[in-house]
């Protein structure tokens, strides 16, 4: 049995509830990989498993009882999970190097030390901590080369031990580039200590925490690119930022005020790196200043403090109209330098010989289900029409009116990736410098941006009706699912139904109008009975999901039953072996016992003869002086004792030697 657990590679006790302890497992030196997951009652782990050689793949999660791990020296080791164990606090030590492991990822696991040796995973690459409790990593992190990602979300705490005094560390900050600290309750006290070990970090996240202030410690991160501080409504000032920053995130900054950065004279007048900074739903913030001259993409939505004085300073002509820009403002009015406006579908106007330069501005209404948002202002800069605008063709011959054609761009495009999709309340358009012809311009071929609230409460014609009702029958195209679950096409809906109950047209008679009521009525009870069944179906799905894993597992476990029942007969049938071996061996030493027997019979003989020989000795001597005419009778006598004498020197050890040989195999 022993021989056989040599050439064993895996063992398997996934979801075996019995298993309490995993035993010395010394015997099984070639075991690759070993799975404990699910082992609920599983409480103690030996030693040597964790100075399995071989061993490349080793599973604990959802061992929910156990409370340590031995320390590990496992060269080829390439896969470690740890996840789950709600039980567990501390990584265990790694002895020696382990240059297999490149990621390592550990969730719900409330482990709250990482020892200073966790710099032995030389080649680690990628590191992942979430929901892992108060978590404590050594500062030997920065020794690992090859590090370049950590990623630490959702924790009670986080914080950089100290370095054991008899340990030695190079002072060299880590080469990681990627570092997520998300939802960590980071502190004022603790973020400059982190800054000097990750000094060279390029993408920062630091989503979610409690500091107040951004240190001016952050101008010391030279290579840092993007930093996002996304809910950190505790957040009250800026006092650093880097230098050659180009994304700057800082949506849902409750706490945020004012954001000057004139203070910041190497990131506003000698650096042009900034290209984008996003305040979306920092409803506080009051004041901007100092932005930079080359900012190409600005995000304040649902910003409804700004002053009035910040806005006219954004939406300013000589700096919004240089370069390529996309600003995104709350407000309702546009700004008076937008000479030229524009409701429906296209637009046209005359140049010469170069196209000229062009701004849009867009009123966009935002619908929500939370509360009502004040209109949205976005302001985009000359490339985002002229990069996607051919040029007309007769453009040499002087003085042409053009019309532009529609422009085949969708809506999404051009909002970018921090916006929503919001329907169109007012397009609006100016040409600098050359006097405009305005007909129509359409930003998308979406029909529904064909129609406006505005416009068609004034105009009472019967084309308006048409555009409502066709984007009505283009709504209705939609699949059910999609219309019930997106509230903005049913505020399109709501929206076209109410032009047409408003509309003062002849043929939207009162008829008609409660028609509509009665539409609008079993559209919206569709939709709120179509939303009640989504969850029933979703469950069924994740039954059927679930009872197909659970079918699949057990599947696998009657395969991992029979071939532990082939084991445990090949094991039996090896016993049985052992056994008949056994009883033939104890047979044979019964009959060698017998013999041993029979030998000290033969000794116990042999020593009454000599006695017998003495005595005949005796009495021939005795006859011989008594009377010597029974000479011959002696002689005779004599010739019978050499017999016997014969006997006893060569016969007798003869057989004694067979004796021997029989006893001991010989």
């Amino acid at each position: 049995m022993g021989k056989m657990l040599q050439y064993l590679t895996v063992l398997d006790f996934s979801y075996n509830e019995n298993i309490t302890e995993i035993p010395d497992v010394s015997g099984v030196p070639k075991l690759e990989k070993l799975s404990l997951k699910h082992c609920k009652n599983l409480t103690k782990i030996h030693d040597s498993v964790g100075l399995l050689k071989k061993l490349r793949i080793f599973d604990a999660a959802n061992c929910k009882n156990l409370m340590n791990f031995p320390a590990i020296r496992m060269t080829c080791l390439e896969q470690f999970n740890l996840s789950h164990c709600s039980n567990l606090e501390d990584f265990p030590e790694i002895l020696g190097k382990m240059e297999k492991i490149t990621e390592l990822r550990i969730t719900g696991s409330p482990i709250k030390n990482f020892p200073f040796s966790i710099r032995n995973l030389t080649r680690l690459q990628k590191l992942e901590l979430q929901q892992c409790g108060m978590v404590s990593i050594p500062s030997s992190i920065v020794m690992l080369p090859e590090l370049g990602s950590m990623c630490v979300s959702q924790c009670k705490g986080f914080q950089i031990s100290e370095v054991d005094n008899s340990e030695k560390m190079e002072s060299k900050p880590s080469n990681m580039e990627c570092l997520i600290l998300s939802s960590c309750k980071i502190s004022d006290v603790l973020l400059p200590e982190f800054l000097t070990l990750f000094a060279n970090v390029k993408d920062l996240n630091l989503l979610g925490n409690n500091f107040v202030v951004l240190n001016a410690c952050f101008k010391e991160c030279h290579f840092l690119r993007n930093l996002k501080l996304d809910d950190c409504r505790s957040l009250t000032k800026v006092r650093g930022i880097p230098v050659k920053l180009e994304t700057l995130s800082m949506k849902g900054c409750r706490a945020l005020e004012s954001l000057d950065l004139t203070v910041l004279p190497a990131c506003t007048e000698v650096s042009h790196f900034l290209k984008e900074l996003v305040l979306d739903d920092s409803v506080f913030l009051k004041d901007i200043r100092g932005l930079p001259p080359n900012l190409d993409h600005f995000s304040a939505k649902n910003c409804t403090s700004l002053t009035p004085s910040c806005t006219r300073m954004l939406l300013d002509q000589e700096w919004v109209g240089t370069g390529s820009k996309m600003f995104f403002l709350p407000g309702t009015k546009i700004p008076e330098w937008f000479t030229c406006y524009t409701r429906g579908g296209s637009i046209s106007f005359e140049f010469r010989t170069k196209f000229p330069a062009i701004s849009l501005c867009l009123v966009i209404e935002v619908i929500t289900t939370k509360r009502p948002q004040k209109d949205q202002t976005m302001v985009l800069s000359t490339p985002i029409l002229t990069s996607i605008q051919p040029l007309p063709t007769e453009v040499e011959k002087g003085l042409t009116s053009q019309p532009i054609l529609s422009v085949e761009r969708p809506w999404e495009d051009v909002q970018g990736e921090t916006s929503e999709r919001l329907p169109v309340d007012e397009v609006r358009s100016t040409v600098q410098n050359d006097p405009p012809v305005i007909e129509r311009y359409s930003d998308s071929d979406d029909p529904f941006n064909l129609v406006d609230e505005k416009l068609s409460v004034r105009d009472t014609s019967l084309v308006s009706v048409r555009e409502a009702v066709h984007a009505l029958e283009l709504l209705m195209i939609k699949d059910l699912p999609e219309v019930s679950s997106d509230r903005t096409m049913q505020s399109q809906l709501c929206h076209f139904l109410n032009l047409l109950s408003r509309s003062s047209h002849r043929k939207v008679t009162v008829d008609v109008k409660e028609a509509l009521d009665k539409f609008r009525r079993k559209a919206f009870e569709s939709f709120k009975e179509f939303q009640a069944t989504i969850e029933p179906v979703n469950k069924l799905k994740n039954f059927e999901k679930q009872k197909a894993r659970i079918q699949k597992e057990t599947s696998a476990a009657k395969n991992r039953r029979k071939d532990l029942k082939n084991s445990i007969k090949n094991a039996s049938l090896a016993i049985e072996a052992d056994k008949s071996r056994k009883e033939k061996l104890e047979l044979e030493i019964a009959n060698m016992r017998k013999q041993e027997e029979g030998l000290l019979t033969y000794v116990k003989n042999r020593r009454s003869l000599k006695e017998q020989v003495g005595a005949l000795s005796k009495e021939d001597d005795d006859l011989l002086a008594a009377n010597k005419g029974i000479e011959d009778e002696g002689k005779d006598a004599e010739v019978k004792q050499n017999m016997l004498k014969s006997t006893w020197s060569t016969d007798l050890p003869g057989q004694l030697n067979k004796i021997k040989n029989n006893i001991f195999g010989l």
